[in-house]
């Protein structure tokens, strides 16, 4: 039995390696081969939101705004931007994410489903991020790079809301902790 078991975890290692790797290979097909258009990007989110495509479609089928990602970033979006321009571009972020104790700002663009292996689907965000002058400072489709950006203290506001989330970890009454996402007791300086 514990041979048997040891097989197991290892043809399962040896699967999750291949997938990895394989995706690493195919990576470009998934975030290229587009060239963006503000036409293009537009006619993408909606195709996103259209409810009346099959679940099976949304979720496997591959975006266009993903497949325009390197074009779009590589020709178009440059460090020093407005956000007026940046929104002439892409359109108006849905919401903003504001930094505690730092001055920027972060839009976050849908991309849609951008990699599908036989493990994870992967839904694609495009994260912009301004100063408080309205310049564009850095950009990455990695949350993490938002995360980094404002010490892992971020504020999240739609823009037809009046107050904010701000997630945070509090301990709870058995001890363990987990993150809750209240509404701001306090105003959050939009800009």
């Amino acid at each position: 039995m514990k041979r048997f078991l040891i097989f197991v975890f290892v043809i399962v290692g040896i699967l999750v390696i291949a997938d990895n790797i394989w995706s690493l290979v195919h990576y470009r097909k998934y975030y290229s081969g587009k060239k963006f258009t503000k036409e293009g990007w537009e006619a993408a989110g909606k195709e996103m939101s259209n409810i009346n495509k099959p679940l099976s479609e949304i979720m496997y089928g591959l975006n266009d705004r993903c497949k325009m990602f390197d074009n779009l970033t590589n020709n178009y979006l440059k460090k020093g931007m407005k956000l007026k321009e940046v929104e002439k571009l892409l359109g108006k972020s849905i919401s903003y994410n504001y930094c505690i104790n730092k001055k920027i700002k972060c839009a976050p663009y849908s991309l849609g489903t951008c990699y599908v292996s036989s493990w994870t689907i992967t839904p694609g965000v495009l994260t912009i991020c301004f100063n408080k002058k309205n310049e564009l400072i850095k950009f990455s489709r990695k949350q993490k790079m938002q995360k980094k950006l404002c010490n892992k203290k971020i504020i999240h506001c739609y823009h037809n809301e009046i107050k904010c989330i701000c997630p945070f970890t509090k301990t709870r009454d058995d001890g363990t902790k987990g993150t809750t996402f209240p509404t701001c007791d306090f105003e959050v300086d939009r800009w």
